[in-house]
């Protein structure tokens, strides 16, 4: 049978070879669908007549509900509009003419059978908790980065670090978006996450599905590791998991899905394979983090949905698996919520595994160190990492940069070394010219103003709220799922 979208079909006249035993009118005129002895006979008109036949034994699923008559076979699944029937009434006849038809048959009753247990699974759908929960959850954290853009950095993917120990990152940056007036990258991938997800959780419920999530956005990580993003953040790679779990029902349990449960397959293969184009094309998605997150969901689906489709509880493994993935994940929020909270160890933890990777920016060890003696109350030993992160900085700019320069003062400030903060404040001054600011924290640092009056920034300054890849520069682009 050729696949048509889930939108509407129009069939138009068939020619009078064609024994017909049942028909029903649709508009525009001259248009009906027909039964035949042993199957549907569709018929429509594109560059000309064209005529497509469906067994009855193909047949998963046929419903009416307020759209129109929905039919679902094992290759596919379409709908025709309430609307295209010639008259009112007619959806329900034919619904009931189909199924007269199969009772006729030798495995009728069993066909008949199992489109009631269809029937009845499309009657009770599970809520979507997991789904929604994952929703609010990356709202929140979008929330969050907008009042504290450090939020970002706390829980971007970047291997390097996932390596010297910072593991939460594997889970969090699932959960970050990118920063912008209109943020176009959040509502995309909300806006799948809910309409994929909902192809998900109505047949494998919220345990199952969370499943499905986790082993998308672990399988997005592993991908982009393996392509070697230096960086990545963003929920698509959750949302590809949910299209592989879509991808192993629609080919594995299609006869067991409600017909408005699943889409037309070739349309979402194509869909797929459009997407993987714009993964290659556009140089800032990362097609790895894609991938990786499709065969995650993929390969999770045969564990994830043994029971489901019986409307079974999850079993014990199931259920295993799922609380000791919810453990994890609020481990990995608490350890990234430790940066954002300012404190004092896991900033100088984290400034120690910045030192340790190879492509760091100064960008990046310049704002740790400010946000080290500015926004937390480190000890000796964390300003001690404070003041290499700082040197470090300077080093990389070759003491070229007055606002660097003034971060190495103000470590060394905190640190108490008023002598060599003073030394290099001034050269801080010299760079900046007429500039009153780096004045007067010469005059903080010299006690003729109070230590904790700190001046207002310069009117050059930038914030210290850089963007991903200013902080690890990368040969390949992909940063963004």
């Amino acid at each position: 049978m050729r696949a048509r979208d889930a939108e509407a079909l129009l069939y138009v006249a068939m020619p009078q070879e064609f024994a017909v035993e049942s028909r029903w009118e649709l508009r525009p005129p001259g248009c009906f669908v027909a039964l035949e002895a042993h199957g549907l006979r569709l018929g429509r008109r594109r560059r000309g007549l064209e005529t497509s036949f469906v067994p009855f034994e193909e047949l998963t699923h046929i419903e009416t509900t307020r759209r129109g008559v929905w039919i679902a076979t094992r290759q596919t699944t379409l709908v025709i509009r309430r609307g295209h029937f010639a008259r009112e009434g007619a959806p329900e006849e034919f619904a009931l003419a189909v199924r007269s038809r199969l009772a006729d048959l030798p495995e009728g009753e069993e066909q008949l059978a199992r489109m009631h247990a269809i029937a009845r699974q499309a009657m009770h759908p599970h809520p979507r908790r997991a789904t929604f929960g994952l929703v609010v959850l990356c709202l929140g954290v979008f929330g969050l980065q907008f009042a504290d853009p450090f939020t970002m950095q706390a829980a971007l993917f970047v291997p390097d670090l996932v390596s010297a120990g910072e593991w939460w990152r594997i889970a969090t940056a699932n959960l970050l978006h990118g920063l912008s007036l209109i943020p176009l990258h959040l509502i995309i991938n909300m806006a799948c996450l809910m309409a994929f997800g909902l192809l998900v959780e109505r047949p494998l419920g919220a345990t199952r599905t969370f499943l499905v999530l986790g082993a998308g956005g672990l399988g997005a990580m592993i991908g982009s590791a393996v392509a070697g993003y230096s960086e990545v953040l963003g929920a698509s790679g959750v949302v590809a998991g949910l299209v592989g779990a879509i991808l192993w029902l629609e080919f594995h349990e299609p006869e067991r899905l409600p017909a408005w449960w699943r889409i037309p397959r070739k349309l979402f293969i194509g869909a797929v394979l459009l997407q993987a184009c714009f993964d290659l094309w556009l140089p800032f998605i990362a097609a790895g983090a894609h991938l990786g997150g499709l065969v995650g969901g993929y390969l999770v689906t045969p564990f994830a949905a043994r029971g489901a489709l019986e409307r079974e509880a999850p079993n014990r493994e199931q259920r295993y698996l799922a609380a000791t993935l919810l453990v994890l994940i609020l481990a990995s929020l608490f350890s990234a919520g430790q940066l954002v909270r300012r404190d004092p160890g896991a900033l100088a933890d984290h400034g120690r595994h910045l030192m340790g990777m190879p492509n760091v920016s100064w960008i990046a060890l310049n704002e740790l160190a400010w946000r080290m003696v500015t926004e937390s109350e480190p000890d000796s030993g964390d300003l001690a990492v404070a003041a290499e992160l700082a040197e470090r900085a300077v080093a990389k700019t070759e003491r070229r940069d007055p606002n660097v320069l003034d971060t190495l003062a103000e470590v060394l400030f905190v640190a108490g070394d008023d002598r060599r903060a003073v030394a290099v404040i001034d050269e801080a001054i010299v760079l900046a010219g007429s500039e009153v600011y780096f004045r007067e924290q010469r005059r903080r640092f010299i006690g003729e103003r109070a230590a904790d009056d700190r001046p207002d920034p310069p009117a050059t300054w930038v914030p210290p709220d850089p963007r991903p890849e200013d902080l690890f520069p990368q040969e390949s682009p992909g940063i963004s799922i």
